[in-house]
């Protein structure tokens, strides 16, 4: 994503996932709350990550 220079929106709850999609940018959810991953993609979260750690390959790449 930052070699295309995307912006993205991270959060961990469904509602930030249609944060993202009202900011027309990828919406990434991230298990560090009480929402587990399918509900993040439940919410159709662009991607979903188990981790903030697991999100530095994702939005390096």
């Amino acid at each position: 994503m930052r070699a295309r220079a995307v912006a993205v929106y991270v959060g961990d709850h469904p509602l930030d996932v249609a944060g993202g999609d009202a900011a027309g940018v990828p919406a990434v959810g991230v298990t560090t709350g009480a929402h587990s991953a399918a509900e993040l993609r439940a919410a159709e979260a662009d991607f979903v990550a188990p981790s903030l750690h697991a999100l530095h390959p994702l939005l390096t790449s």
